[in-house]
């Protein structure tokens, strides 16, 4: 994950996804997340770009289900990209 994190910081989103597809969709939703907290901290409404909670519980579905039971059962089908 730590390889996916560096390539996606430095813009090779082809290396990053390769090396771990999860890895580089956590970062990504970390940072949206220090964003948006940053911008409710700054303006001080913390209701400012509030994201409704059925959004997020489907997209931690998503992030759970898609890339890491995805990318394990690939692995276990025997096709590594690395």
């Amino acid at each position: 994950m730590t390889r996916s994190w560096v390539w996606l910081v430095r813009g090779e989103l082809t290396k990053a996804f390769t090396y771990n597809a999860a890895g580089s969709l956590l970062l990504i939703w970390i940072a949206a997340g220090g964003v948006l907290g940053g911008v409710r901290l700054l303006t001080g409404n913390h209701e400012l770009m509030k994201v409704p909670f059925h959004w997020l519980q489907r997209g931690m579905v998503f992030w759970l289900v898609g890339p890491y039971l995805g990318l394990w059962v690939v692995r276990l089908l025997g096709f590594n990209p690395l």
